[in-house]
């Protein structure tokens, strides 16, 4: 007699065993966080920024860094950074081309399973990917982790401030995220197809925040300053009022997806209200972050 074979559980194991070979292989090939740092004309900073984030305690990453058509001596220093040290990759847009355009192009060559985001004049604490990566994998569902800051302040060198961000929920106002220090799930942006505005010429990160929070993404604040922003407030005065308008635009969309009619953007204490009757249908907030959120807006309404 023949003997029948059944192939089904066979074909099965196979495919597990190539599904698990292939996991491990892009384990073992790609590093698990890509930290992301669009560069111009920072030769005067970028040592400081660079080697924060060299020196952290967490060393499975890669150092994306890329110069937007500087006139200085910052692709020097990248090249001679990039030569120390193989974690670091280099990318060159041949003329300016802007913060956006930058940000994405880093996205598209970033291979970690985690995004990190650093600015070129911004410095890191040795723990910051560390407790980052921690937060990531402890919270399955989270796909943001963002953490608080120290702002340092060129126009007055002995001023530091600590810069304490705000709940997820405080999103519906203002950026509570802020961009350096920020570290999400690459395969999040990229189910979502999610990326920088480029047309967008500041503010573009409050947009890009929103973008996911929209889309349904987690955030997670870790309370501790991790990262260190400098403030040089030298941009030309159109740029602050197109960022004041952009986080006008940006605040308008979030508060009318989670909840908030149009007449009511303006009136704090009825649209918290209206944010917590659309979140016990819609379940996005944490029900401690709703209620405190409106016990301070109706108190500061009735002051």
């Amino acid at each position: 007699m023949f003997r029948v074979v059944q192939w089904g559980p066979c074909i099965f194991l196979v495919i597990v065993e190539i599904y698990w070979g292939m996991l491990l292989w892009k384990a073992l090939t790609y590093p698990l966080v890509s930290v992301v740092m669009p560069i111009y004309n920072r030769e005067d900073f970028l040592d400081k920024s660079i080697d924060s984030v060299l020196s952290q305690t967490f060393s499975d990453f890669e150092l994306l860094l890329l110069d937007d058509g500087s006139s200085d001596g910052t692709w020097q220093k990248m090249q001679a950074y990039a030569q120390k040290d193989k974690r670091i990759r280099l990318l060159k847009n041949p003329v300016n081309r802007g913060i956006s355009f930058s940000r994405n192009r880093l996205l598209e060559h970033a291979k970690g399973t985690f995004v990190a985001m650093m600015d070129s004049d911004d410095t890191a604490k040795p723990n910051w990917l560390l407790r980052s990566v921690h937060a990531l994998v402890k919270h399955t569902d989270v796909s943001i982790v963002y953490p608080s800051a120290y702002v340092y302040w060129d126009s007055d060198p002995d001023r530091v401030s600590f810069f304490r961000r705000s709940p997820v929920i405080d999103m519906l106002n203002d950026n509570a995220f802020s961009n350096v220090g920020v570290v999400f799930r690459r395969d999040f942006v990229n189910r979502h197809h999610i990326r920088y505005d480029e047309t967008i010429l500041a503010a573009e990160d409050y947009d890009f925040w929103a973008q996911c929070l929209m889309k349904g993404a987690k955030a997670f604040l870790i309370n501790a300053p991790l990262v260190q922003i400098r403030n040089h407030r030298t941009n030309p005065t159109y740029y602050y009022h197109t960022m004041a308008r952009v986080r006008n635009e940006v605040a308008r969309r979030l508060s009318l997806h989670f909840g908030i009619s149009p007449e009511n953007i303006n009136k704090p204490c009825l649209a918290m209200q209206e944010v917590a009757e659309h979140n016990r249908q819609h379940p996005y907030f944490s029900p401690e972050e709703i209620e405190q959120k409106l016990k301070s807006v109706c108190k500061e309404s009735k002051e």
